[in-house]
């Protein structure tokens, strides 16, 4: 069905359901501060939704095209919550800046479709008009980084395959630095947990590394290559 044979209503419900649902989801991703704060404004973004709700709202070809953007940038949010919130603990640490970036670009790019739904909706919207501009304002300047832990971490271990650093040595100490810098506790059964996790996710993407693989975790009578820890580089 087009979108223009849609009553706006509907589409305003719909478009507030998802907000809610991914705000919670959001929430709920292990230890990725970035989701926690886009959640928060999704919950922001809901109070706004509901308000426009018990007005009026207007009608109009700039209010559909604003809700479908957003409709469609709160999508993606979504798909990012659904893609990191059962991730291994040390595909996210590999993963640190890049997911960072996602969550920061669709936060921005969020503000922008909210910020086109205030204009086409300026009157409706007049009894909190300055709640809405605070809101898409910050974030469309929304800035997001890892933890300094995680990336010192990350850099390192980098750096060694860089410098083809691969004696065992170097990677015992790099399972040790990874597994506390995402807080997994150095207990064999710890360890051996997320190192099967990390053989799924291994398993489900390809490789980029083939060289100089060598065992690690031989503390912890594991098979996993380190190369299986930046795979994902």
């Amino acid at each position: 069905m087009a979108l223009e044979l849609i009553p706006i209503g509907t589409i305003l419900a719909v478009l507030t359901n998802q907000v809610i649902k991914t705000a919670h989801a959001a929430k709920d991703v292990i230890e990725r501060e970035s989701f926690k704060v886009l959640s928060k404004h999704l919950f922001d973004i809901e109070l706004v939704l509901k308000e426009l709700q018990l007005q009026e709202l207007n009608d109009s070809q700039a209010a559909r095209l604003a809700l479908e953007s957003l409709e469609t940038d709160v999508k993606r949010a979504n798909n990012l919550v659904e893609k990191y919130k059962n991730r291994a603990r040390f595909y996210l640490l590999v993963k640190c800046r890049h997911i960072v970036k996602e969550v920061q670009d669709v936060t921005r790019d969020i503000g922008r479709s909210l910020a086109a739904l205030s204009l086409a909706n300026t009157e409706v919207l007049s009894g909190i008009s300055d709640q809405v501009n605070r809101l898409q304002n910050e974030m469309q300047r929304v800035e997001f980084e890892a933890s300094q832990s995680q990336l010192q971490v990350f850099d390192k271990l980098n750096q060694g395959l860089k410098d083809q650093t691969l004696d065992q040595g170097f990677a015992n100490d790099m399972l040790a630095e990874i597994a506390m810098a995402v807080g997994v506790p150095l207990e064999p059964s710890e360890i051996s947990k997320e190192l099967a996790e990390l053989k799924i996710e291994r398993l489900l993407l390809d490789v980029r590394w083939s060289e100089g693989a060598i065992k690690i975790g031989k503390h912890f009578n594991q098979g996993i290559r380190l190369t299986d820890l930046v795979f994902i580089l």
